[in-house]
């Protein structure tokens, strides 16, 4: 996809200008751009505008067997260490997102828990 490239490696710019128009995008869109590999450059850009879309991806791979991942060809346990690097990093700054994390229902406690042990 053009926007994924262009998240990926277009000019800093470039990216704040389309800063904007990415943060009012819906949460599906978001969510659509992640599993096309955008994960860090999209959360570094939006910041807390991706947490919901951080959310719902947290909660597929919970739901996703380990190599069959999304973005890229990554396994569970990748993209799941990398979701939950970006969600916790973001949890980190703003209390409402922190609030979210706590309402996943435990995903990520269990994404941790798998990346460490293997299983949920």
């Amino acid at each position: 996809l053009p926007l994924v490239q262009l998240l990926q490696t277009g000019a800093d710019k470039v990216k704040r200008m389309a800063a904007p128009a990415l943060a009012v995008m819906r949460t599906s869109t978001k969510v659509a751009l992640m599993e096309a590999g955008a994960t860090r450059p999209l959360v570094q850009l939006l910041g807390a505008a991706s947490a919901k879309a951080l959310v719902v991806m947290l909660s597929r791979a919970m739901r996703m067997a380990d190599g069959a991942g999304l973005g890229g060809g990554t396994s569970v346990s990748e993209l799941a260490h990398e979701l939950v690097e970006c969600f916790m990093g973001l949890a980190e700054g703003d209390p409402r997102i922190a609030a979210m994390a706590a309402g996943v229902g435990g995903v990520v406690p269990q994404l941790i828990q798998l990346l460490e042990t293997g299983s949920p």
